[in-house]
């Protein structure tokens, strides 16, 4: 089943135990270049049992101890998909390492544009955006061992002062929590349970004033929602009762408003998580089922084998799993990560709203305003997070890195267009991206070749997917003076929506795996739509 096993959510986690659980075979190795001036292998050596609950393990290269982070010997023979910084700020005499360490990122930057992941052992750094560097809070991540974080008798000959404990506590959270982050999309949306999940009692036997609500459990979802992940409730319970509940238990952090789909009935737990991602929009790899019934998570796990699971056999241990769970985290919140609930509940409006009136109407009557941008250079992390987690309307599958997206937004005859939607019951935020790149084609002006074409989950289904689509395109040929638009693609595991939309609504010759159209024909129905006027971004200083 896919779950955390239990020995990696312990509070005292054991070396030995860990080096004893078996590594699935097959899993996506991910090449780690380490510049360190103390010991990293005392992390590694455990890492891959964590790794591998996110499908990843790791193969890792080093440095010698270099505390000048001088980074001349970068001739490997292998790409890295990622560099790691482990540094111990008590081998430097400077105060603020933050300024220093920002300069030679820059200069790593210079050589590759691979992720990198920054730990500071005893500093807080503080990075510009410019180093596009995630960094790692070791003072959160090693405050609750308090002095036991160190052990300076074994340091002479462990190469650092980590003491055992602290080292087994940072594979943890670099293993579930910041390497996954670079790799894997975050997860979007958690079915939970009612009854001894998120209070204590059962809601048919106790009533409404009964139960007791474990409150830790619940602020942490709170948390949670705040950043943009999707509360909604799969429960045994008579759904009326479920809605009294949360609407008239005011000690409950939780409120009903805060879930943006239910399923309350009788019915299969697995059916009913079928039917909120249905209604979500998103897929059942995206989701996280938590619950304290372990025939319920087993008969899940058997039937939905994408959904991740969490036993949630008591507060504490579900605490563990809410925090530890691969990809239930994201190092930064984004604008649309707080307008997302708003979004998806309103998203239930607009298709009611569809089938009330005829589509000219439809779009009156919701003040949908469209914003295209080019080059948005001051929201790259959106524009690099909608490229890599979306799965359904997508088609080459370019996943760049934010350093890539800088490149392309800088490079000559390449264009980043993203378009903003807003209407009368939310603002949806940047859900739609197109890169172009100039090319030559015969008996035409220019040709743009689209290097991606994305639009989120929570965009499709208005109606205006296709007018929406031809409007960023046509904008992006203009902004590069082509009169034909080239759309290659390939078939990945969930993008049969873009794919299908592809074969009944492009314009133009469609072969096995690419499309071509003039310009003049993308036209699409966008009658009683307004499209804001265009804004350059920061297009004029990098051209």
């Amino acid at each position: 089943m896919n779950i955390v096993p239990k020995e990696l959510l312990k509070d005292d986690l054991s070396r030995l135990n860990l080096l004893s659980l078996p590594v699935p075979q097959g899993l996506q190795t991910i090449e780690i270049t380490v510049h360190r001036n103390h010991a990293f292998e005392p992390v590694a050596s455990v890492l891959p049992v964590f790794l591998a609950c996110s499908g990843l393990t790791a193969r890792f290269h080093y440095s010698d101890y270099d505390d000048s982070l001088s980074f001349i010997n970068m001739s490997f023979t292998f790409r890295s998909d990622a560099h790691l910084i482990w540094l111990d700020a008590a081998r430097y005499k400077q105060r603020d390492l933050s300024d220093w360490l920002e300069e030679r990122l820059l200069a790593l930057r210079a050589q590759d544009t691979a992720p990198v992941l920054v730990c500071c052992l005893g500093q807080n750094i503080c990075l510009s955006k410019d180093t596009g560097c995630l960094v790692c809070d070791m003072q959160t991540m090693l405050g609750e061992l308090g002095q036991a974080a160190e052990d300076r008798r074994l340091a002479p000959f462990s190469g650092t002062r980590l003491s055992n404990r602290a080292c087994l506590e940072c594979a943890r959270w670099m293993g579930l929590r910041y390497l996954p982050s670079l790799f894997r999309p975050a997860l979007k949306a958690l079915a939970l349970d009612c009854d001894n999940t998120l209070y204590d009692g059962v809601l048919a036997e106790d009533g409404t004033d009964g139960v007791t609500p474990y409150l830790a459990v619940q602020k942490y979802l709170q948390n949670l929602a705040r950043q943009g992940f999707l509360l909604t409730l799969v429960s045994r319970n008579e759904e009326a009762d479920v809605r009294r509940l949360f609407e008239r238990r005011r000690d409950f952090p939780l409120h009903w408003e805060d879930f943006a789909a239910t399923a309350i009935n009788w019915q299969p737990k697995s059916d009913n998580i079928r039917f909120v991602a249905d209604r979500l929009n998103i897929g059942l790899n995206a989701m996280v089922f938590v619950d304290d019934n372990w025939g319920e998570l087993t008969q899940v796990g058997m039937t939905l084998p994408e959904v991740r699971l969490l036993a949630a056999s008591s507060p504490e241990e579900t605490l563990r799993g809410l925090r530890y769970c691969p990809l239930l985290w994201k190092p930064d919140v984004m604008m649309e990560d707080t307008l997302r609930n708003t979004d998806v509940q309103a998203n239930q409006v607009r298709y009611r709203l569809q089938f009330a009136c005829s589509s000219l109407e439809y779009r009156k009557q919701l003040d949908i305003h469209l914003t295209l941008t080019v080059n948005p250079v001051a929201r790259i992390a959106r524009v690099t997070e909608l490229l890599n987690k979306t799965n359904q309307f997508i088609f080459t599958f370019l996943r760049p890195s934010q350093e890539s997206v800088m490149a392309f937004m800088s490079g000559k005859e390449k264009v980043c267009v993203a378009c903003n939607v807003r209407d009368k019951l939310s603002d949806s935020g940047l859900v739609a991206i197109v890169l172009g790149l100039r090319s030559t084609h015969e008996g035409s002006i220019g040709t743009m070749r689209v290097a991606e074409l994305t639009v989120s989950c929570r965009a499709l289904g208005r109606g205006i997917e296709t007018g929406l689509i031809f409007a960023m395109l046509r904008h992006a040929c203009a902004t590069l003076d082509c009169d034909r638009v080239c759309l290659s693609w390939r078939t990945g595991p969930r993008n049969a929506p873009g794919i299908a939309w592809l074969r009944e609504y492009w314009p133009g010759v469609i072969g096995d795996t690419e499309a071509l159209a003039d310009v003049s024909k993308l036209t699409g129905h966008l009658e009683g739509v307004c499209i804001d006027p265009a804004d350059p971004g920061d297009i004029e200083s990098w051209v």
